[in-house]
């Protein structure tokens, strides 16, 4: 049962976090057990995910299951061939001679490219657009060549530098998970798409936008407390990713929030698909410490 509480109206921003996206669920989760529903929904990448399928109608309960059963094939479609690695080779070694290389390179624009990904959240979402949504939902995702937010919403977003509307909620969710160097960039209408953390980690601005009064941010921050190393390059592009934008996004959450979770889920690599159920469980531990904030805050 939805519970009415004061007169403002809450939105939650969900932040990028790969695995760690998971928490999102935990974190709805709780929320319904205490009666609470939000009211707008914004997400990068892992968090536009979460946002994308709970805003379609997915339940948490059905969230959990189709996360508890992710695995790699859904996600990894490698672009690598001999050619390309033979091009990036030879791009490096040029690179450390003078002039300009007389060989025709070919390097990929990622190392996955994402087909695989997209035709698994097509299997969800179909061909709905963000007007089908039933809870207003923005996704964000970075144009690569100018620097550009590029907002996906059912309207124009002042709080972004471009908004797309007619493009599918599928395609928001591609762009907006491609992580730069791992994912291959989803290019649309003349743009060029990348994660949205890139500009934002945690897209609180896109939720305000939308007209929430009270913004809740889950900030996943990022893996810095692992136990295992970083040890492959989509490992590596991923956790540089999130190392850059940590004081970014702390910053712009000070400004930007009156309320913040923090999973603090620090020690989940990209690859540990068998700790989804134990994320969810963080995630939702993390939202009921915060609570009874949020009830006085609404």
């Amino acid at each position: 049962m939805l519970v009415r509480v004061g007169k403002n109206s809450f939105g939650l921003a969900l932040g990028s976090g790969g695995l760690r996206g998971a928490a999102h669920i935990g974190v709805l989760k709780s929320l319904e057990r205490h009666g609470l529903r939000p009211a707008y929904l914004s997400g990068s990448s892992a968090g536009a995910v979460v946002a994308a399928l709970y805003a379609a109608g997915y339940t948490v309960d059905e969230l959990a299951s189709l996360a508890t059963n992710l695995d790699a094939s859904k996600i990894y479609d490698s672009s690598i061939t001999w050619r390309s690695v033979f091009s990036l080779g030879a791009s490096l070694l040029c690179a450390l001679l003078p002039g300009k290389s007389p060989l025709p390179l070919a390097l990929p624009e990622g190392l996955i490219k994402g087909a695989a990904w997209e035709g698994y959240l097509t299997s969800l979402l179909g061909t709905s657009k963000f007007s089908d949504l039933k809870l207003p939902t923005a996704i964000l995702s970075v144009d690569i060549n100018t620097g550009d937010t590029v907002a996906f919403a059912a309207e124009h977003l002042p709080a972004a530098d471009v908004t797309l509307i007619g493009a599918t909620v599928v395609e928001a969710v591609r762009a907006s998970s491609s992580i730069p160097g791992v994912f291959q960039p989803l290019h649309l209408y003349g743009y060029t798409l990348v994660d949205g953390a890139v500009k934002a980690s945690v897209p609180t601005r896109l939720t305000y936008a939308l007209g929430a009064d009270v913004v809740v941010a889950v900030d996943l921050g990022y893996a810095g407390q692992r136990e295992d190393a970083v040890d492959n390059i989509v490992e590596i592009m991923s956790q540089s990713l999130h190392i850059l934008g940590e004081e970014l996004t702390e910053c712009q959450l000070q400004d930007s929030a009156e309320l913040v979770v923090r999973p603090r889920i620090y020690d989940v690599s990209l690859r540990d698909f068998e700790r989804i159920p134990e994320i969810i469980e963080r995630g939702e531990r993390a939202m009921v410490a915060q609570i009874p904030l949020l009830l006085q805050l609404l």
